[in-house]
């Protein structure tokens, strides 16, 4: 356990510089214990105020515990999880740390234990040139892999659980599009005109 929380917090640290670009920041899935994981939400506080001043133009905030609420609306609004193709976990105690580089954190709970599929759309930063989100799972036992969300993939991701590691669908599936298809196919042909004159000849 303590290995995992060792490697938990280098990642972390690592999280940190990536989300002090303002087009940049990071989502971190990571699991406290069964059932129970924390999302934590890395970004500079100039993209979250370009963000909120644009959604809500026509309600500016005059405090900071009314930016604090805006940003959650916003969240709530624009990133979608889910684990196994459904909505049953509860997400709660959100809050807002401000900052240089803000925080943002909440409590998911009743997230399944046999996890299959998890998807993931974010779109809190769209409206920034460039975006990029860095999204990291931090489970116990786990290969530790970073994905990308981007304008190139419209800001999803939807991973399958191996026994050890998450794996982009739309990556594994790619890469048995019809090029691989037909290189397979080529070697196969390649294969059986050899193992035909190597017929001949005997």
């Amino acid at each position: 356990m303590k290995k995992f929380l060792l490697s938990t917090l280098v990642i972390f640290i690592t999280s940190v510089s990536f989300a002090h670009q303002t087009e940049a920041s990071t989502i971190i899935l990571a699991e406290k214990q069964n059932d129970v994981w924390v999302l934590q939400i890395n970004a500079s506080l100039t993209a979250f105020q370009q963000e909120i001043k644009q959604a809500y133009a026509s309600t500016p905030y005059k405090t900071p515990e009314e930016f604090r609420e805006m940003v959650l609306n916003h969240i709530a609004q624009n990133l979608n999880l889910s684990f196994n193709e459904n909505q049953n976990y509860i997400l709660t105690n959100g809050k807002v740390q401000l900052g240089h580089e803000t925080k943002v954190l909440f409590t998911l709970t009743k997230v399944p234990s046999d996890l299959e599929t998890i998807d993931l759309t974010n779109t809190l930063f769209k409206n920034i040139h460039n975006s990029k989100s860095a999204l990291l799972i931090l489970k116990e036992d786990f290969k530790k892999t970073k994905f990308v969300l981007n304008k190139d993939n419209n800001y999803s991701l939807s991973l399958s659980v191996t026994e050890d590691e998450f794996i982009d669908i739309n990556i594994q599936k790619a890469s048995m599009g019809p090029v691989s298809f037909l290189s397979i196919l080529g070697l196969v042909i390649a294969v059986a005109l050899l193992s035909k004159k190597v017929y001949k000849r005997a």
